[in-house]
């Protein structure tokens, strides 16, 4: 007992080294990590066969794969076809390292005849990629192993996956056709089920006229729009498939507009009749009112990371009557764009760049997001132009300063009526002054004429009466004095009448 106890004593005081001491176990490879799960696609369209080339970025700082894809390896790449018929073709597959990545590589053809006829097979929704509409029943896939280590004395094989859904590979068909993939793409991460690309329109008018050329260039932040195509707006409920993107069962009405040799990038309405809205759902533009619709020709091309496409509107059947300065056309836009869906961004991966439509490089750059995580999206754009500068070269400013012109011309005869107006006015008020002043005059003159001949009148018949009285008195004073009176006369008790002119009593009579 007592040596037992001394032996574990020596060993934790370090009086006796350790028998059959071992090396510490290396565990550095666990930083050993696959990057793109499912690979990054890219492809070359021929005229018979489509070329492939996915890739995958594997971060191996410990240079802890033991065995890789060395040399060339062939096998089977299966298929799926969206009524579940099942083949195969053969893939190649090999490998590079650059410092700490290391790179799969996938190379085989898919027939565009296979192309073609699963595009045009009435899709079935797949249990995974429910978001993918009616393409997504049919899918590539194929897989490789390579062995790692794990630590000093464990190893591990991984599995490296190539999975694509028909949508998407349709997608890069479509998007390499219009040739605007950007590989500075750096997909914003979205935990919403939809994703609306930040863009912004800028339209301008190459040349005016009844059937004007436009350009709209088109930028997004992100640098993720990698197609365009826009489906009809036509007036009834059922045509009103801009909301839609080609791969949702709706997308089966305009397959073979966006298939075809001049599919529409853009739709034109001769009115506004609605807005671009954002929604958790692919039906992301409210209708307000009934488009008109106008026909157009478009191209599309991508300069300095914008695309830019260029239309030939068709205007001549419209009313230039009912057009003034508020008329606009509006514009919508159907864009596709990369998101990342579950944010599994990275600083690294690998990417296909095509030489000639049979050769291409592969090249590493720091950035970007994993294949598990990139998504595509469907949305409309709206954007809006005045229907004159349509029409008209400079429309709505020739019309604001034809209106302006008219305006002040109005105003200009309107201030020269009102003068005119305003002497007349005056010279009506003046001349009513002087009539009612001469007026008045001659009425005083006629009252004074009137007042003045009746005391004219009136002194005449005053002075009338006055001499007739005069005449009267005096015929009375005649008649007075030739009338005699009878006066009596007294003398004592003696009484005499004496009758005359003038009767006198006689001399010693008295008049009683």
């Amino acid at each position: 007992m007592l040596k037992r106890l001394f032996i574990v004593f020596a060993l934790l005081t370090g009086f006796i080294s350790p028998l059959n001491a071992q090396a510490v176990e290396d565990y550095s490879c666990l930083n050993f990590k696959v990057i793109n799960e499912r690979g990054l696609w890219s492809i070359s369209e021929g005229p018979q066969v489509t070329k492939a080339v996915v890739t995958w970025s594997i971060f191996d700082p410990g240079n802890c794969i033991t065995k890789g894809l060395s040399g060339l390896i062939t096998s089977s790449v299966t298929w799926q076809a969206a009524n579940y018929v099942k083949g195969w073709w053969d893939g190649v597959w090999s490998s590079q390292r650059d410092g700490n990545n290391y790179v799969v590589i996938l190379t085989f053809d898919i027939p565009n005849t296979w192309l073609v006829a699963v595009g045009n097979s009435p899709g079935t929704y797949s249990g995974e990629m429910t978001n993918l509409g009616f393409l997504s029943g049919s899918y590539l896939y194929s897989s490789k192993l390579i062995e790692r280590k794990v630590s000093s004395t464990q190893t591990k094989s991984e599995f490296v996956t190539a999975y694509i859904t028909t949508s998407s590979l349709w997608s890069l068909v479509l998007s390499n056709r219009q040739k605007i993939e950007r590989s500075e793409c750096i997909p914003e991460q979205s935990k919403d089920t939809y994703y609306n690309v930040a863009a912004t329109t800028n339209v301008k008018v190459i040349e005016a006229g009844a059937k004007p050329t436009i350009s709209i260039e088109i930028s997004d932040s992100t640098n993720c729009i990698f197609l365009l195509h826009t489906p009809i707006i036509g007036k009834a409920s059922s045509e009103k498939l801009i909301n839609y993107p080609f791969w949702k069962v709706e997308g089966q009405k305009f397959w073979n507009d966006l298939v075809g040799s001049n599919s529409n990038l853009i739709r034109v309405s001769a009115n506004t009749f609605g807005q671009a809205v954002k929604s958790n759902y692919f039906e992301s533009f409210k209708f307000e009112m009934d488009a008109i619709p106008v026909d157009s020709k478009d191209s599309v091309s991508l300069a300095d990371n914008k695309i830019t496409v260029t239309s030939i509107l068709d205007l001549s059947r419209l009313d230039r009557s009912s057009i003034n300065t508020k008329s606009e056309a509006q514009i919508v836009i159907g864009a596709y764009a990369k998101y990342d869906a579950v944010s599994s961004c990275t600083s690294g991966g690998w990417r296909v760049n095509w030489t000639t439509p049979s050769t291409y490089t592969v090249r590493y750059s720091s950035g970007g997001c994993t294949a598990s995580g990139l998504m595509n999206s469907y949305q409309v754009i709206s954007t809006k132009i005045p229907l004159l500068d349509l029409l008209e070269s400079n429309g709505v400013a020739k019309a604001d300063a034809k209106a302006a012109a008219e305006l002040k011309a109005k105003q200009e005869a309107d201030a020269k009526a009102k003068a005119s107006a305003e002497l007349k006015a005056k010279q009506d008020a003046d001349a009513k002054v002087a009539a009612d002043k001469a007026a008045a005059e001659l009425k005083a003159k006629q009252e004074a004429e009137i007042k003045a001949a009746a005391e004219l009148k009136w002194k005449e018949a005053e002075a009338a009466a006055a001499a007739e009285l005069k005449a009267k008195q005096e015929a009375e004073a005649k008649i007075a004095a030739n009338k005699k009176t009878s006066i009596t006369c007294v003398k004592g008790k003696l009484t005499q009448k004496v009758t005359a002119v003038k009767p006198v009593c006689p001399k010693g009579y008295k008049k009683k």
